[in-house]
């Protein structure tokens, strides 16, 4: 047997053409070589049981088969080198559809890592396994970042403000000029993956994304009627409830963005080079400063507390008009809390008696040190912890509640 020709695997009682998989009773062993073999970039599923892979990640452990492809590497070190696993064991996968949909990754334990619990998503008027979805090379939200997004929060399957979400997608779509879908119908997409995923009992995050579509790449939109990318999921979630509690640190980023922070939209190359800085330092979130006035972090919304007084920065291209914010806003006026919309200077951030960090996922985060330098005495304010009442009372444990 010659290099270029010796197996990666070597099975033992092995289905034959001539048999059912599901006849056999017994699992299936197979001799892979945890050295050298190669595992998945595109995820598989069994098609028969629809059972999702689990890894391999020591010898003996629960695995799938893969007759992995060899790359040159000697039979000697492939069968020296090799361990026995017990594989998935109700049906084998046929060779020549492995070696079309596997490459060069490094080891089981690295599909491992790539391998999540399955999930359902919608991806262009389909629902498929998440591994399933292949997205174009030419899609423009992959050249270009070409798309808007937007997240809701699920909360025991009720979508929190579903419609303010959604008509903030679509004024997205508008201000990019992307034409030819309406938002409204991801509403009930995202209540079908809910149910798909079995989170109505659960608090989760639907995403949604919108590119302009695959095209050949140019800086020129492309034709007229171009179908649209439009990609759904549904996940389950846990809010940051140390944070909520005890508040969190952040660090000031001068603001590098583009001058229409105002769309949510896929470019967010700035936000994540700051939010990664901000981790970097040991804090939770970056907060934007530009021309000297503090603007929003870079995945939430920062609002101030001076003298019982809720100040919020005024809604601008420079900050993105936040559905957690307007919530809390509502609450605030109806626990009659003064609310004041004025420009905030970066010089006094320390003069406020509070400071907090909203979003859809972090809910309400108070904010107690930044740069390392308390806000006060560093401790949670009454008045964010009124608000955070406030909302808590609002998602109910079995419904969420209008504020009208």
């Amino acid at each position: 047997m010659s290099d270029k020709t010796i197996p990666t695997a070597v099975l033992k009682s092995p289905i034959t053409s001539s048999q059912s998989p599901l006849s056999q009773p017994e699992q299936h062993v197979a001799i892979i070589d945890h050295n050298r073999c190669l595992s998945a970039s595109r995820l598989l599923r069994c098609p028969t049981c629809l059972n999702s892979w689990r890894r391999c990640a020591e010898p003996g452990a629960a695995s799938p088969l893969y007759p992995l492809p060899n790359r040159s590497q000697s039979k000697t070190l492939a069968l020296k080198k090799a361990h026995p696993v017990i594989i998935h064991n109700r049906e084998l996968l046929p060779s020549s559809f492995l070696r079309s949909s596997v490459s060069s990754v490094t080891s089981w334990k690295d599909f491992g890592m790539l391998c999540p619990t399955s999930m359902i998503v919608y991806y262009n008027g389909q629902y498929l396994q998440k591994f399933e979805v292949a997205i174009s090379p030419d899609d423009r939200g992959f050249l270009f970042a070409d798309g808007v997004y937007d997240v809701i929060r699920s909360y025991r399957s009720k979508l929190f403000k579903c419609v303010e979400h959604l008509e903030r997608l679509a004024h997205g779509l508008k201000a990019l000029r992307i034409e030819g879908l309406d938002t409204r119908s991801l509403e009930q997409i995202s209540h079908q993956l809910i149910r798909n995923n079995k989170l109505e009992e659960a608090d989760a995050l639907v995403y949604l994304q919108v590119t302009r579509g695959a095209a050949p790449r140019s800086h020129q939109f492309p034709p007229s009627g171009t179908p649209l990318t439009v990609y759904v999921e549904a996940k389950a979630f846990s809010p940051p409830v140390e944070q909520q509690q005890n508040g969190a640190a952040a660090i000031l980023e001068p603001d590098q963005r583009w001058s229409r922070c105002n769309i949510k939209t896929i470019g967010l190359l700035p936000n994540t080079l700051a939010h990664q800085r901000a981790r970097e330092a040991g804090a939770f979130e970056a907060i934007f400063s530009g021309d000297g006035l503090l603007q929003e972090g870079s995945h939430s919304s920062i609002l101030f507390v001076e003298k019982d007084v809720l100040i919020c920065p005024p809604l601008t291209n420079r900050i993105l008009p936040s559905i957690t914010r307007s919530v809390v806003i509502d609450l605030a006026l109806a626990e009659s809390i003064e609310v004041d919309t004025r420009s905030c200077r970066e010089g006094e951030l320390f003069e406020f008696d509070e400071v907090m960090m909203l979003s859809t996922s972090a809910e309400i985060v108070p904010i107690t040190s930044v740069n390392g330098r308390k806000i006060r005495q560093g401790y949670v304010g009454p008045v964010t912890r009124r608000l955070q009442t406030a909302f808590r009372r609002v998602i109910g444990p079995n419904e969420i509640k209008n504020l009208d």
